[in-house]
């Protein structure tokens, strides 16, 4: 988790470093994406896991 003050980068920079990684980015502003999370974490990580 990161936090902080606002509109200061955080989300930039984990997209930057999902992308450099290789890793799956997913934003929780989303409230489909937030409530998916909450109600049915084992499909929340299915549908968002990355695909190598």
């Amino acid at each position: 988790m990161v936090t902080g003050a606002r509109q200061v980068g955080k989300s930039t920079m984990l997209m930057h470093l999902a992308a450099a990684e290789n890793r799956t980015y997913v934003s929780m502003d989303d409230a489909k994406i937030r409530n998916l999370a909450r109600t049915d974490p084992a499909l929340f990580f299915q549908t968002y896991r990355p695909h190598y």
